[in-house]
C-alpha cells in the first residue's frame, strides 16, 4: 500500500537507482563500448611494442655479435658462437663481459672552441686572448678560491704535471701520473669509454706544454683495442677572491649567461674554504649539464672522480711533498651477463595515451549531467519530489561505479597483455591513484555542468579539455618536469590543473616502470611514495576533490533553487519577507486599467491582504509577478507577464485562457521553477518560489507542456520511476502505472489530429531496444497541414486515388468532378475530405475516438449528401484499428475512403525507406497509363519488379521503374466483411515490424516518389522515398471500369472500410 506521507530519502534514492539501472540496460552496448576503450588502447600499445621489438630490439645491431662455427652442405649455419670478440662497438654493449676492460680516468674538458678566453662580458682575470681559438691552442682553465691564497697557489702548482710520464711495461700505471682529459661526454657505463672510442684526441693537461705534437698509443684488448693520439694542452690556473666571483665567471661562461651568446667554459673550479694542514675541506664545481638526467633513460656518468683525485693529490703533496701521490690508475665496470635491449614503449608514451583514456570519462559524465539540464529532466524530477540529496548520492555513486569499473578494466587489460606500466607498479598504489582521480573528475563534472546548458557545447569543450590536457602534458609539462632548473614550486602550481596532476601521476608510474624494466627490477612501490612526486599529487587531488565537491553542491543549490548566495548564513526560523509585505511596484498605466476592471482591483486587494497574513488557506498566491525577457539582436526587451496578482484557494481547479503570447506559459514556468521572475513573487502553500523552490516541489505535481523524457526509457519505466518518487509501492505501484499508461496512450491518440483536419500526424513506435520514434511523416503546425499537397496522414475521399478525366457516369447521368491533377481528379478534388473540418462525435479516453463529417450534395462534383465517420481504436498494447463508415442520404454516390499515412519505421527523420522489407499478399495489379490512370486490365506480377509475394527490400528493384512504386495491388482472397492480411513491413536496424489487415479489395503501394525536400516535423527534410504508403481501398477509377469492384453506395446502404495495424519489435 502507498504511504500517506512523502517518500523517504531511501525510497527516492531507490527510485533513481532503479531508473538509472533501466536506463543503462537500454544503453548496455554503449557502456560496453566505453569499457572496451582501454582494451583497444592496450592492444594498440602492445602492437607498437611488437613492431618496435621486431624492427629495433631484435635487429642484429642491438644484439651481441656472433660468428658461425659450423655449417652444412647448403651453407646453413648449424652452430654459432657469440661474444664481444665478434661484435661491433654497438653490439659489444649487449655481450657478456666477465672481465670488463680497464680505462684510464679522464677529466671532462671543454672543446677548444668553447674554452674560456678574455671577453667584454668578463672582468680582467688573466684569461688568454681569444686569438688562441683560431689556432686551437686555448688552455683549459681551472679556478681556485678560498680563505688562503698562498695555500691555493701551492695546490695548483702541485696539481698538474709539467711533463709526460709513460711506463711501457704498465701503460695504465704510467698514465696515472698524467692528467688526461677529453671533450667527449661519458655514457651510461664504463664498459667502453666514449672518450677512448671516439676519433677525438686524448688531452694531456700539463702546467706548460713544450710541444703541441701528439704521439700515438694503444688502449684496450681484443676487439676493443683503440689507437689514440695523446695531445698536450696547457692547464690555466686562476685565483678568484671568493665563490661569488667564481659563480659569476661560470654563469657568464654559458651561452645564455652572457649578452653575446658565446660559450666560455672552464674545466673545473675549487673552493678550498678553510683547508689547512689539519683540515681538508673543499667544494668542487663541475659542469652538470653533461649529465642527461632524464627519467626516460638512466642517468649518464659525469667525469667528476678525476677532479676529486686531482685536488686530493695536491693536498697530499702539500702535506708530504711532491713524492707522495694517490694514483688513480683506471676505471672499470662490474662484470655483466649478456643483455638485450629492453625499452618499454608503453612506459615512454603511456602518460599521453593513459591521460586520454582516463579523461575520456569526463565528456561522458559531463554530457549526461548537462543532458538532464538541457532536457529539463533534473527539474521535472525535482517537481516530482526527488530532492538534491538522493539525486547527488545516486548520480555520484553511479558515475563512480562506472569510472571504477573503467579503470579496473584498464588495469586488467593492460596487465593481461603484458604492459610493464601496470605489471611492475604496485597494483594497490595504482588503484588508489585512479580511484582518487576519478572522484575528483566526477566532482569537476558536477561543478562544470553548472556552466553549460547545451550538450553540444559541453561536449566540444570537454573534448578540447581531454586532448588538450594530454598534448600539453606531453609537449610542455613533461619538459618542465625534466628541466632541473625549472622551479619546483611552479611545477606544484601547474599540478593544481587537474589534467596536469593526472599526467604527473601517470608520468611517475611510467618512469618507475621504465627504469624497473631496464634494470629487471620492480616499478613504483609504496616505499617509493615519498621519493617520487606522487605524494604531492595525492595531496593536491584529495584537496581539490573536497573543494570541487563543496563548490559544485553550493552552486547547484543556488542555481536550481534560486537561493541567495549566502543562504547558509541565514537563520532557518526567519520568515520570507514576501510573507509579510506586499509588492508596491505597480506601474501607473496598469493601475489605470485595473481601475476600469473591478474584478482585477478586487483580486489585487485580496492578494495584498493575504501577503500580510500567515494564513495558508490559499494554495497559490501571486503578488505583482512579472517576467521580462531581455532584448536581443537590437530588439527591445519583451514583457511576457505584466504584474500578475492572483489568489487560488486550496481545493479550487483553476484554468487559464488567453491568446498566444499572453504569458500563460511564462507564468506556469515561473511557478514551476523553470523560469525566475523578473520581479514580484509567488507563494505555493506559503512557500516562496524565489527562495524555497526545493520545498515547493515536495507539494506539487506537474504535467509539463513539452515531453520531458529519457529517450531510451519506456513509458512503463517512466511511470514506475515517478510512482516510486510519490511513495507508491507493491500492487499500488503496479496498478497505478498500468492505468496511467493506458490513459496516456489514449490521450496521445486524442491529440494526434489537428483541429481543422483528420490527419494522423504522430505515431510513436518502440523498437527492440526500447527506444521510441515517431514513424509517420508530417508537420509541426496546423497551418502547414492547411497548405499541404502531400496528404500527410490524411483521410482522403469522397473517392480516394484517381478518376480519369475528372468525370464519371452514374445511372445515365454524367458527373464532372474537380480536376486537381491535370485533367484528372485526385483524392476527392481540391477540397477533399483531407482538407475539411471534422467534428468529434465520441471520445472514450480508454478506448477510441470518433470523428464525423457531413458532405453535401455537389461537393467537389459528387452527387448526394453523405455522412462520414472515422473511428481510431486502440486494441491491446500494440494494435491500431481504423473504421471508416459512410451513408448516402438521398442519392447513389461513389465512396472510396483511404488513409494516406506515410510510414518510415526507422523514424520519420531517418532518411529513405529503400532498405525496408515488404511483403504484399497480392498476385495481381491494375496497370496504369502515363497519367497513372488504370487501363482496366488486371495482370499478374510474377517475375516483375512488382512481385512482393516473398519479403524483399523495397530498393532491390526500384531502379527498374521510372519513378518508383505507385500502383494498386489486387489483394488475394474473397472480398467481404472479413479482414484479410494485406502487407507486412519490417525494418532491420530497429527490429520494428508492421502488419496490415483490411476488408477492401485493393491496396495502393506508394513510395513517396513526388516528395521534393519537404520541410516537416522538427525541421526534418523529407526527400524522395522518405516514406511508404499502404492505402487500402477500392480500385482506382473504378467508376469508369465496369470490370472493377463497384464503389457505388445507394441510400439505405452503408460503406464500411476497416484497417487493422499490428506493431511489433524483434
Amino acid at each position: 500500500m502507498a504511504d500517506s506521507g512523502p517518500a523517504s530519502f531511501s525510497t527516492r534514492a531507490n527510485a533513481l537507482l532503479r531508473k538509472n539501472l533501466s536506463y543503462q540496460t537500454r544503453n548496455i552496448w554503449s557502456n560496453i563500448r566505453l569499457i572496451m576503450i582501454p582494451f583497444y588502447l592496450c592492444v594498440l600499445l602492445v602492437g607498437i611494442q611488437a613492431l618496435f621489438d621486431s624492427q629495433i630490439t631484435n635487429s642484429a645491431d642491438n644484439q651481441c655479435g656472433c660468428q658461425c662455427t659450423l655449417t652444412n652442405a647448403n651453407g646453413k649455419c648449424l652452430n654459432k658462437t657469440c661474444g664481444i670478440e665478434y661484435s661491433s662497438t654497438d653490439q659489444a654493449f649487449f655481450c657478456s663481459i666477465p672481465n670488463p676492460p680497464q680505462w684510464p680516468p679522464l677529466l671532462q674538458v671543454p672543446p677548444p672552441e668553447s674554452r674560456a678566453v678574455r671577453a667584454s662580458f668578463l672582468p680582467e682575470i688573466g684569461l688568454p686572448s681569444e686569438s688562441c681559438r683560431r689556432t686551437g691552442s686555448c688552455p683549459v682553465t681551472f679556478l681556485f678560491t678560498g680563505s688562503n691564497h698562498s695555500l691555493g697557489a701551492s695546490f695548483y702548482e702541485n696539481m698538474l704535471p709539467s711533463s709526460v710520464t709513460v711506463n711501457s711495461s704498465d701503460l695504465l700505471q704510467g698514465l696515472a701520473y698524467n692528467v688526461l682529459g677529453t671533450e667527449t661526454e661519458a655514457e651510461l657505463t664504463n664498459y667502453l669509454d666514449p672518450g677512448i672510442a671516439s676519433d677525438l684526441p686524448i688531452y694531456n693537461i700539463q702546467s706548460r706544454c713544450i710541444s703541441n705534437a701528439a704521439f700515438p698509443f694503444s688502449f684496450g684488448v681484443g676487439p676493443l683495442m683503440f689507437q689514440k693520439d695523446l695531445r698536450c694542452v696547457q692547464g690555466w690556473n686562476l685565483w678568484r677572491n671568493n665563490s661569488k666571483e667564481v659563480n659569476d665567471v661560470i654563469f657568464k661562461g654559458y651561452k645564455k649567461g652572457n649578452p653575446e651568446g658565446k660559450a666560455n667554459e672552464i674545466a673545473a673550479a675549487y673552493d678550498l674554504l678553510n683547508t689547512n694542514r689539519n683540515n681538508f675541506n673543499v667544494y668542487i664545481w663541475y659542469n652538470s649539464t653533461y649529465e642527461e638526467n632524464s627519467r626516460n633513460r638512466p642517468s649518464t656518468l659525469v667525469r667528476v672522480a678525476r677532479s676529486v683525485n686531482l685536488v686530493s693529490n695536491a693536498y697530499l703533496q702539500f702535506l708530504q711533498g711532491s713524492g707522495t701521490k694517490m694514483l688513480f690508475e683506471y676505471v672499470k665496470e662490474m662484470p655483466k651477463e649478456e643483455t638485450s635491449l629492453r625499452l618499454d614503449i608503453a612506459s615512454l608514451i603511456g602518460p599521453l595515451f593513459f591521460t586520454w583514456v582516463i579523461l575520456l570519462l569526463f565528456p561522458v559524465i559531463l554530457s549526461s549531467l548537462v543532458y538532464e539540464k538541457q532536457e529539463r529532466l533534473r527539474i521535472i524530477m525535482k517537481m516530482h519530489g526527488l530532492g538534491d540529496g538522493p539525486y547527488w548520492m545516486i548520480s555520484y555513486a553511479y558515475f563512480l561505479t562506472i569510472s571504477t569499473l573503467y579503470f579496473i578494466c584498464l588495469m586488467l587489460f593492460g596487465s593481461a597483455i603484458g604492459l610493464k606500466f601496470f605489471r611492475l607498479n604496485d597494483y594497490s598504489l595504482q588503484f588508489v591513484f585512479y580511484f582518487l582521480y576519478v572522484n575528483l573528475q566526477i566532482a569537476l563534472c558536477f561543478l562544470v555542468s553548472s556552466l553549460f546548458s547545451k550538450v553540444k557545447t559541453s561536449t566540444v569543450v570537454a573534448y578540447i579539455y581531454v586532448f588538450g590536457s594530454g598534448l600539453l602534458g606531453t609537449f610542455l609539462f613533461q619538459f618542465l618536469i625534466q628541466d632541473s632548473s625549472f622551479p619546483r614550486g611552479w611545477i606544484i602550481f601547474m599540478e593544481l590543473y587537474p589534467g596536469f596532476s593526472l599526467y604527473r601521476g601517470l608520468y611517475e608510474f611510467a618512469q618507475f616502470a621504465f627504469q624497473g624494466n631496464l634494470r629487471g627490477a620492480d616499478g613504483m612501490k609504496w616505499k617509493d611514495f615519498s621519493d617520487s612526486a606522487m605524494d604531492e599529487v595525492f595531496y593536491i587531488i584529495i584537496v581539490e576533490w573536497f573543494l570541487a565537491l563543496i563548490a559544485a553542491y553550493y552552486i547547484d543549490k543556488i542555481v536550481s533553487s534560486g537561493k541567495d548566495p549566502l543562504f547558509f548564513l541565514k537563520t532557518p526560523f526567519k520568515k520570507s519577507p514576501s510573507m509579510r509585505k506586499p509588492s508596491l511596484q505597480r506601474q501607473g498605466s496598469k493601475v489605470f486599467v485595473e481601475m476600469e476592471k473591478p474584478d482585477v482591483t478586487q483580486e489585487i486587494e485580496k492578494v495584498e491582504k493575504l501577503m500580510l497574513e500567515d494564513s495558508t488557506s490559499h494554495a497559490i498566491v501571486c503578488d505583482n509577478l512579472k517576467k521580462v525577457y531581455p532584448g536581443r539582436d537590437g530588439n527591445p526587451p519583451k514583457m511576457a507577464v505584466r504584474g500578475l496578482s492572483l489568489a487560488v484557494p486550496s481545493g479550487e481547479c483553476f484554468g487559464m485562457l488567453g491568446p498566444n503570447g499572453a504569458g500563460k506559459t511564462s507564468f506556469i514556468n515561473m511557478m514551476t521553477g523553470l523560469l525566475k521572475p523578473t520581479s514580484g513573487t509567488g507563494l505555493v502553500q506559503g512557500l516562496d518560489i524565489c527562495s524555497d523552490m526545493d520545498r515547493v516541489y515536495t507539494s506539487m505535481g506537474v504535467c509539463p507542456q513539452h515531453d520531458l523524457l529519457w529517450e531510451t526509457l519506456t513509458g512503463r519505466e517512466h511511470l514506475l520511476f515517478y510512482g516510486r518518487l510519490k511513495n507508491l509501492k507493491g500492487s499500488d505501484l503496479t496498478q497505478t502505472w498500468s492505468l496511467s499508461l493506458f490513459l496516456s496512450l489514449s490521450l496521445i491518440f486524442s491529440l494526434l489530429f489537428p483541429f481543422s483536419d483528420l490527419d494522423l500526424i504522430l505515431f510513436f513506435f518502440k523498437c527492440d531496444s526500447g527506444k521510441q520514434d515517431d514513424v509517420v511523416l508530417g508537420f509541426d503546425t496546423v497551418d502547414a497541414y492547411k497548405n499541404d499537397t502531400t496528404y500527410f496522414g490524411a483521410i482522403v475521399g469522397r473517392v480516394a486515388n484517381r478518376i480519369g478525366g475528372a468525370k464519371f457516369e452514374l445511372n445515365g447521368q454524367l458527373y464532372k468532378t474537380d480536376p486537381n491533377e491535370g485533367h484528372n481528379t485526385l483524392h476527392g478534388g481540391t477540397k477533399g475530405f483531407g482538407d475539411v473540418i471534422w467534428s468529434v462525435e465520441n471520445y472514450v479516453p480508454t478506448s477510441h475516438i470518433t470523428f464525423i463529417y457531413h458532405s453535401f450534395d455537389g461537393e467537389e462534383g459528387f452527387p448526394g449528401n453523405v455522412t462520414v465517420k472515422v473511428t481510431y481504436m486502440l486494441i491491446g498494447e500494440n494494435k491500431l484499428a481504423l473504421k471508416m463508415e459512410a451513408k448516402p442520404l438521398n442519392k447513389p454516390t461513389p465512396i472510396n475512403l483511404a488513409l494516406h499515412t506515410y510510414w518510415n519505421l526507422h523514424g520519420h527523420n531517418s532518411g529513405d525507406i529503400l532498405s525496408h522489407k515488404i511483403q504484399l499478399l497480392a498476385k495481381k495489379i491494375t496497370p496504369v497509363d502515363e497519367e497513372l490512370i488504370p487501363t482496366g486490365e488486371i495482370t499478374s506480377i510474377k517475375g516483375t519488379p512488382y512481385d512482393f509475394l516473398e519479403p524483399r527490400e523495397i530498393g532491390s528493384r526500384i531502379h527498374e521503374l521510372p519513378g518508383g512504386y505507385d500502383i494498386n495491388y489486387v489483394i488475394d482472397g474473397i472480398v467481404g466483411k472479413h479482414l484479410r492480411k494485406t502487407a507486412v513491413v519490417s525494418e532491420k536496424v530497429t527490429g520494428r515490424k508492421m502488419e496490415l489487415w483490411t476488408n477492401q479489395p485493393g491496396v495502393q503501394f506508394y513510395t513517396s516518389n513526388l516528395l521534393k525536400s519537404v520541410v516537416g516535423k522538427g525541421n526534418a527534410v523529407y526527400k524522395k522515398y522518405a516514406g511508404l504508403c499502404l492505402e487500402t481501398q477500392g480500385f482506382p477509377d473504378s467508376v469508369n471500369h465496369k470490370n472493377f469492384p463497384s464503389q457505388i453506395v445507394n441510400p439505405g446502404e452503408s460503406y464500411l472500410h476497416v484497417m487493422l495495424f499490428r506493431f511489433t519489435a524483434h
